[in-house]
């Protein structure tokens, strides 16, 4: 929560932080912080030299990074999250909202036929 307090007995506008009920009247600003919950997923990749990173993407929003450890890539996709939402509030645009606590996410196998041959490299 925010308090600003306003001079009532002078037309200046001024910002104080005490608050003196009998001399000043008081406008209270409350900044609500809003969460927004967004399905991650991350993929471990080694690079042709061995490194390995960890890509990160958000499909809701589209946005994608990578780093070399999940703390590291969550940590800069919360910054890419954050740039994309301030980037669609300034041009007017609606926000999407995930909702993953609604969202099954599985893995399934299948045998492939001894016809099919895949390229693994």
């Amino acid at each position: 929560m925010v308090l600003f307090l306003e001079d009532f007995y002078s037309n200046k506008n001024t910002k104080k932080y005490l608050f003196k009920p009998q001399t000043w009247c008081y406008t209270i600003l409350i900044m609500e912080k809003q969460v927004l919950n967004y399905r991650v997923i991350i993929e471990k990749e080694t690079y042709p030299d061995g490194t390995l990173v960890y890509t990160a993407y958000v499909p809701t929003l589209g946005v994608t990074d990578y780093g070399p450890t999940i703390d590291a890539v969550l940590q800069s996709l919360k910054d890419g999250i954050l740039l994309a939402i301030e980037s669609l509030a300034k041009d007017s645009e609606e926000v999407p909202v995930d909702h993953p606590e609604e969202t099954i996410i599985v893995n399934t196998q299948v045998v492939l036929p001894k016809k099919v041959s895949l390229n693994t490299t």
